[in-house]
């Protein structure tokens, strides 16, 4: 929620928001029971609302740390998460990331360039391993 005269972020009562103990995607009836209806219930159908924010303060944007970058480009000049850089002209498919749970991945295929010995990568897919599982696919065409 954000203030509408300045744009800022509201932090606590009555408007501010509060962390989930449960996201809404991934366990939506925990969510509800335990994050949606306290709320309701606290702040809507009682005058309480300064208790709930007791429980479950309002987060600002302090301890944010950004998200690491990684990335490639040419035959493959690859860019790791930890900062590294390096060569890479395997030829095949390969796992470029995986996060700490294991449910998110990105592969990559590389294929020769060309007819020589240096490969690029010539496709990509990213999944994200959930009961709905959705995967997004990015081929590269040939130039």
């Amino acid at each position: 929620c954000y203030d509408p005269e300045g744009g800022s972020l509201i932090r606590g009562p009555p408007r501010g928001g509060a962390a989930y103990r449960y996201h809404p995607s991934t366990n939506d009836t925990a969510h509800h029971l335990f994050d949606v209806l306290p709320r309701q219930q606290c702040c809507t159908g009682a005058n309480l609302c300064n208790l709930y924010f007791e429980r479950r303060p309002s987060i600002g944007c302090e301890s944010f740390v950004a998200p690491a970058l990684g990335g490639g480009l040419g035959d493959p000049h690859l860019s790791t998460l930890d900062g590294n850089d390096y060569t890479f002209n395997g030829l095949g498919e390969y796992v470029l990331f995986k996060d700490g749970t294991q449910r998110f991945v990105v592969q990559g295929r590389t294929r020769l360039l060309n007819g020589s010995t240096a490969t690029t990568f010539s496709a990509f897919v990213a999944g994200q391993f959930t009961p709905s599982a959705d995967y997004t696919k990015a081929s590269l065409e040939s130039t």
